[in-house]
């Protein structure tokens, strides 16, 4: 027996959802509303009118055969709920060629298939399929619910902090995902900054992985902190010389390091004994200040003149 559902779908919902927040479990629970039944089968995704759209086993992209396969599945009545839903948890997935597949049907929609479209960004996907498509943007998770599902995934309590305090939503996603050893990633970068030159902490800085890249921005700063001129030119020529995009990114993470200082010191797991010199006053006015350095790169800057200027109010010993 089929269980009317109370929401009402246009062919396509475009959820965008921010970082941190699951995908799969997202997108099931609300596909739940628009199928109606049993949300504990479709919690597991198994109800008969869930389709789940990902990448292929070793693909990294949704082709256009995968979504002309859902199309001709999609032509058939539901088994059991009100609608069928294509569930795509990843659309930033979809090449061209998948999204102008998708594109055609949801010009004619069926009534008895929905899309459930999930995003980090609406510009993630085409600005026609946005314009067929209902947008819902998700609130983003506070730090409370963060720092419960951290702990649900058998974090340390005192690295908690860390990963809350320091890392932004995106770079925070994986490890809400799987559980890292946190603890030996921060030993294994600081370990590897130990005795390094500026040069070194700086590709660590810009790098991807978001561990190493606080460490080595903790570094940076201290560095110069301590050594003052010489050790703000030499800084400011390694991180420049990644190119205007790793200026950004050192910034960026520079105003959460200095912010998560100012606010909640046991968010520098293990202690940094560097940012401990700092006093609380002179890491807030930092804070802002990177992030005035960090408007004026956007605007196109002297990526080396911007952070020179930055290091230069970082004071020092030097």
């Amino acid at each position: 027996m089929k269980t009317q559902c109370t929401t009402a779908s246009p062919g396509a919902t475009i959820v965008i959802v921010p970082p941190g927040i699951p995908r799969l479990e997202t997108g099931r629970r609300l596909a739940a509303g628009l199928i109606g039944g049993e949300p504990e089968r479709i919690a597991r995704g198994v109800h008969p009118d869930l389709i789940e759209l990902s990448p292929m086993k070793g693909k990294e992209r949704i082709g256009i055969e995968q979504v002309r396969e859902v199309i001709r599945v999609g032509q058939f009545a539901p088994v059991e709920g009100v609608r069928k839903v294509c569930l795509i948890p990843h659309g930033e997935a979809l090449t061209p060629e998948a999204e102008n597949a998708l594109l055609k049907v949801l010009e004619e929609p069926s009534r008895d298939l929905s899309f459930l479209i999930l995003v980090g960004e609406a510009q993630d996907l085409l600005p026609t399929i946005r314009s067929r498509g209902r947008i819902v943007r998700l609130p983003s998770p506070s730090p409370d619910e963060l720092a419960a599902r951290l702990g649900a995934l058998g974090y340390d309590e005192r690295v908690i902090p860390y990963l809350i305090g320091l890392l932004s939503g995106e770079e925070l996603a994986p490890f809400l995902e799987n559980r890292v050893d946190v603890s030996a990633a921060i030993e294994t970068a600081r370990a590897e900054l130990d005795g390094a030159d500026l040069k070194t902490a700086a590709s660590l800085a810009v790098g991807e992985a978001p561990i190493p890249g606080y460490e080595g921005t903790i570094r940076i700063l201290t560095e110069v902190h301590a050594r003052g001129p010489t050790a703000a030119v030499a800084a400011a020529r390694g991180i420049a010389g990644f190119g205007r995009a790793a200026g950004l990114v050192f910034l960026a993470r520079t105003t959460r390091v200095l912010f998560a200082a100012a606010r909640r010191r046991e968010s520098l797991f293990p202690p940094h004994p560097g940012i401990d010199r700092l006093a609380r006053a002179d890491v807030v006015a930092l804070a802002r200040e990177a992030e005035k350095a960090r408007r004026a790169l956007e605007g196109y800057t002297s990526t080396e003149a911007v952070l020179l200027s930055f290091f230069l109010q970082c004071g020092g010993e030097g």
